[in-house]
């Protein structure tokens, strides 16, 4: 559910850092502006994005208003225009905002750079709103599909142990922006789970996040921490990495934990041709469409059912692609499920 709001946010703050050269079409301005509102003392207009009036990017400079005076400016707006706050309380962030209405979303991150504040907005608006787009995940599956899932669920819930690692690669921005992380996760039934994150030290905002599940003690932590965080909310901390860790942190975590029912949040999902992955591992193939609209495919091992890839591609260029090499019901040593705080990439 956090995939869109990291991709945007990190696109958004990239967009201020190369100072959004992009010079706007005075018309697709004008439509865009009427959509989302500009507070006073905003100057330097500029767009970017798919759509003029569905999925767009406004960045300005704030010359008069202060941080605060502007997420208050958005803050009144979206109260007042019946608007839902997406962020979580534990979730807060300085200088952004993530509402949602109906089938629009809207983010505003405000930057200081260069002694200027930068304001940038994304507007999206969706084919459904949450809620009905979630109730048709399993009614718009076929029956094949559905099948295989529900074979995927119980491949995972009946482990004694599991231990993987993986690669993501990603390209974002019309293909003009990249991440690129590698992950862990090492599980023993039935409430024992680390998962570890690193983004490539090369990229342009390389972090890093540590998840440790002990039973009911759950702790995480962001490379950027002071300190970690603990409590006893394991599906609470999964959701808080999900988006930022570009879903790695929750789609097996969740399964592993029994915590989460669904699966990647795909409608549509249909059985493709079989295929082999580079290891040689014979997959079934499942494709479906999530939130965004963004036509994902799902590798699964024939033989296990466990996730082997994870890819969506994009006409502009944009495709994310994740790969997984796990193994199953091995040794695992205690000493793993021990707190390490990530480091800096």
């Amino acid at each position: 559910m956090y995939k869109n709001i990291v991709c945007f946010g990190i696109v958004l703050v990239l967009m201020a850092l190369v100072g959004c050269q992009t010079g706007p079409n005075i018309d697709n301005l004008l439509e865009s502006i009427a959509k989302v509102p500009m507070p006073p003392g905003v100057n330097g207009f500029t767009t970017n994005g798919d759509e003029s009036t569905s999925s767009f990017y406004i960045s300005a400079k704030c010359t008069d208003m202060t941080q605060e005076e502007v997420i208050d400016f958005y803050t009144i707006y979206f109260q007042e225009n019946g608007w839902k706050n997406e962020l979580p309380p534990d979730e807060q962030i300085d200088g952004m905002l993530l509402f949602a209405k109906g089938h629009e979303s809207m983010d505003v991150t405000l930057l200081q750079l260069d002694n200027q504040l930068h304001l940038m907005v994304n507007y999206s608006e969706f084919d459904h709103t949450r809620e009905d787009f979630y109730t048709l995940v399993n009614k718009s599956a076929t029956p094949e599909a559905l099948a295989v899932i529900d074979k995927i669920k119980t491949s995972y819930t009946t482990l004694t142990s599991y231990r993987d690692t993986g690669i993501l690669r990603e390209k974002f921005d019309n293909g003009n922006m990249s991440t690129n992380a590698t992950f862990s996760t090492e599980y023993v039934a039935p409430d024992r789970l680390r998962f570890n994150y690193s983004e490539d030290p090369d990229d342009f905002f390389p972090k890093a996040y540590n998840l440790l599940v002990d039973g009911e003690v759950v702790t995480k932590m962001s490379s950027f921490d002071d300190s970690p965080e603990i409590g006893n909310d394991a599906s609470l901390a999964i959701a808080a990495l999900y988006g930022v860790t570009r879903t790695t942190s929750g789609s097996i975590p969740n399964q592993l934990l029994k915590l989460d029912s669904s699966l990647f949040y795909l409608i549509h999902l249909t059985v493709l041709k079989e295929a082999t992955v580079d290891d040689g591992t014979v997959c079934i193939r499942l494709q479906g469409i999530d939130f965004v609209g963004e036509e994902t495919t799902l590798w699964i091992g024939k033989e296990d059912y466990l996730i082997r890839k994870v890819e969506s591609h994009e006409e502009n260029g944009d495709f994310s692609t994740i790969t997984y090499h796990p193994e199953i019901n091995v040794d695992l040593d205690d000493s793993i499920f021990k707190f390490i705080p990530p480091t800096e990439p």
